[in-house]
């Protein structure tokens, strides 16, 4: 008997038809000069028309909607639809050059690269300013705005533009020093295009009472960029989601929401940690490279001493009110002449690159962020070389930043006062005394129980206190006070008096001798305590 042949298995009719559409699609894309390329996260795009289009059919992806439709006349949502993607994409990858996608700017090995309207880049170099195709350069560089509203290049003579931008974006801010507005000038209207030469950048904080103008400059800055309003309301998942825009700039950043992982985003601005994060699958999502330059405006202020450490901060002063009509007549001015100024900002930027190879010393005021602060110097600089200013403008305006920066300490925590407060007045219920020295330092210790302690702040009517002893727990061992320290077993774990049973948790505040408000004599026990070692520290906090 003749063996019988093996009948192949029929072809979907939805396959037939993804093979059709595919092939649709990559004749569109060919006619187009269209092509492919590969991110560094492993992304897959098209670069067709002037456009780069994620080849990814999620929801929101409205490009790659529209271009599935003008090419194969169907939508995403069909079976051959869907077909043709995962023939496009294994097409792609085959097909695909190397290339980094950036938002805002981005600097290669030569030049500075910035967006323009036309699709274009500004390949911005230490001799002038050309312009040349998105992504067909040397550093394989596809560069585009965040909110798609790039400068509209206007070549001409810089000098009108920068005595607007003086006029309207430094004049206009309420800065308490004002040598203080030229530094956030560069640091939110310049540094932003050059944030690549810096790996460490010091976090800017505006602050000021209520309708001092902090919020109104950080806004004005980010209508001059094309960001839109400054950013209130907004979540970790959010402001991570966002991306390097350029310009972070964060409103109203108080202790009750600047809550642990806003506080992380934000030191990752700063110091560039690496931020890990994982799909639903558990499978590693790689991070898009870039980080903004971050801005944040308060009114309290930052506690955590990880944060203040890596703050520098401006402070404001409005002492009269002004109206809605003239911050609206001035932010108008701003849009209009967005252009003009941005164009004039990209010959300052032209500047910096051939100072920036000058090597030239500046103050030695930010040991964390040297070369964050040579970019500031250098951005001043070159905006006053191209503004016909006299070399002796910038070098005064650069030493009374190091003046101001170097007379910043940091700051007690809003809790200090009452803390002494409660232990001078002995509002405490229940409290017991010793003399230690701790990490070197000899004081008295007072040790209580944190809802003890807790009352005691209330009956003084401290306004922001937490509401329950955890939070308070919480609030006392993350702030930075300059005369006390707070304790308990596990900072501490060889006082006795601050060791937990199964009904107390005792919490222990350390007053150095050197405060001299509170009481001490020699009928407290002298008891000595070492720095617990590192390696068991950190596990604690």
């Amino acid at each position: 008997m003749a063996e019988q042949e093996t009948e192949k298995p029929k072809t979907p009719a939805s396959e037939e038809q993804g093979k059709m559409y595919a092939q649709k699609i990559l004749a569109y894309i060919e006619r187009h000069r269209g092509r492919f390329a590969k991110g560094e996260d492993g992304s897959l795009h098209v670069v067709v028309e002037g456009r780069r289009i994620p080849l990814d059919a999620c929801q929101r992806n409205y490009e790659f909607k529209k271009l599935i439709i003008a090419a194969a006349g169907v939508s995403t949502v069909t079976p051959g639809a869907r077909a043709a993607i995962e023939r496009l994409q294994a097409a792609a990858l085959s097909k695909a050059d190397a290339l980094l996608v950036r938002k805002f700017s981005a600097i290669g090995r030569e030049y500075l690269y910035v967006p323009i309207s036309n699709g274009e880049l500004l390949r911005i170099a230490a001799g002038g300013i050309t312009k040349t195709a998105n992504g067909e350069n040397a550093d394989q560089l596809w560069v585009e705005h965040p909110y798609d509203s790039p400068l509209v290049w206007t070549p001409g003579p810089p000098a009108p533009a920068l005595v607007a931008f003086e006029r309207l974006l430094v004049d206009k801010q309420t800065a308490a020093v004002p040598a203080m507005k030229w530094l956030v000038a560069m640091h939110c209207g310049l540094l932003p295009f050059v944030r690549d030469a810096c790996t460490a950048r010091a976090l800017l904080q505006i602050r000021g009472h209520s309708g001092s103008g902090k919020s109104t400059t950080c806004e004005r800055f980010t209508r001059l960029l094309g960001l839109g309003s400054i950013l209130g309301d907004i979540t970790e998942a959010s402001v991570s989601n966002l991306g390097d825009i350029g310009l972070l700039a964060l409103d109203n950043k108080e202790h009750a929401n600047l809550n642990q992982g806003i506080i992380d985003y934000l030191l990752f601005l700063a110091t560039g940690a690496k931020r890990l994060r994982s799909h639903l699958d558990g499978s590693m999502r790689q991070a898009p490279k870039g980080r903004a330059i971050a801005a944040i405006t308060s009114i309290e202020g930052a506690f955590k001493a990880e944060l203040l450490r890596r703050l520098l901060t401006v402070e404001c002063f409005l002492s009269k009110t002004i109206t809605r009509d003239v911050q609206e007549e001035t932010e108008g001015e701003i849009e209009r002449r967005r252009h003009e100024i941005g164009s004039a900002l990209m010959q300052v930027l032209s500047r910096w690159l051939a100072v920036q190879a000058e090597h030239r010393l500046v103050p030695d005021a930010l040991p964390d962020f040297v070369s964050y602060f040579h970019c500031l110097a250098n951005l001043l600089r070159a905006f006053g070389q191209v503004a016909g200013r006299p070399e002796e403008w910038a070098e005064g305006l650069i030493g009374e930043w190091a003046e101001v920066i170097g007379g910043q300490e940091i700051e007690a925590s809003e809790l200090e006062h009452p803390l002494r407060r409660v232990l001078k007045e002995g509002l405490l219920d229940e409290f017991s005394t010793e003399r230690i020295t701790y990490r070197g330092r000899s004081g008295i210790l007072y040790a209580t129980d944190t809802g003890d302690l807790l009352t005691a702040l209330q009956k003084l009517g401290v306004i922001g206190l937490p509401r329950t002893v955890q939070g308070l727990s919480r609030r006392l061992h993350s702030n930075t006070f300059l005369s006390l320290t707070v304790l308990d077993d596990r900072r501490a774990p060889e006082v006795l008096s601050l060791r937990r049973t199964t009904t107390k948790r005792p919490i222990g505040v350390f007053v150095y001798d050197d405060d001299d408000t509170l009481p001490g004599d020699n009928r407290h026990r002298q008891s000595s305590y070492t720095e617990v070692p590192p390696s068991q520290e950190d596990t604690l906090q």
